[in-house]
């Protein structure tokens, strides 16, 4: 026990600041769990019974469209709070996004009533959140100058040397988890793939 919280605590340092009996409240409320990849947390934003911390793994945060097209937006990384389930607690309204757990991972959970009471009047935690927030308008922006001003090769190329290991170099992913991560489609990164395969880049 002692030994999650000072994991969460060295990943979220803005809780040490807080007062003690406020930090306590929140490690005694909160909950860590295992969620397993592709578990979906939150949908639109219309129920949100927590507020998630990423402790280990990550969250990915999207939009899709009715024929199913997936765009991912930006991800949620170890010591990021889950913005989607803020915007649920502030009562915004419906947010066309959802959360989907990316790989498996640890999230510490904090409860809605727990939350509301002991962080959402902190002047410290808002301030921490701000900061959250500026991260993921710069993350989103980056997705959408890459999607606007960055051909799809050019991103499967980058994908391609970023995550290939080993010698020789392999990648193991399936075309759909590719344009998943590429924000395309995936008939558009089989063609591509076939291409390279046919320039003897790929084997």
């Amino acid at each position: 026990m002692e030994e999650q919280r000072k994991r969460i605590l060295e990943l979220f340092p803005v809780l040490y600041e807080l007062p003690e009996n406020t930090r306590m409240a929140v490690l005694d409320g909160g909950v860590l769990e295992t969620y397993q990849p592709g578990a979906l947390l939150l949908k639109n934003a219309n129920t949100c019974p927590f507020v998630p911390l990423v402790i280990r793994g990550g969250l990915r945060i999207f939009i899709s469209s009715p024929e199913g097209r997936e765009v991912t937006l930006y991800y949620a990384r170890p010591g990021n709070c889950c913005l989607m389930g803020i915007a649920c607690r502030m009562r915004v309204g419906l947010l066309p996004a959802e959360v989907e757990v990316d790989g498996e991972s640890e999230l510490f959970t904090i409860p809605a009533a727990v939350y509301e009471r002991h962080l959402e009047p902190s002047a410290l935690w808002n301030r921490f959140l701000f900061a959250s927030l500026y991260e993921g308008m710069y993350n989103t922006i980056q997705t959408l100058e890459h999607l606007l001003f960055t051909r799809v090769d050019e991103r499967l190329a980058r994908y391609l040397l970023q995550h290939a290991r080993g010698k020789p170099a392999t990648l193991y992913a399936t075309h759909e988890q590719m344009a998943v991560q590429l924000n395309t489609a995936r008939e558009v990164v089989s063609r591509l793939m076939g291409e390279l395969k046919r320039r003897n880049i790929l084997t």
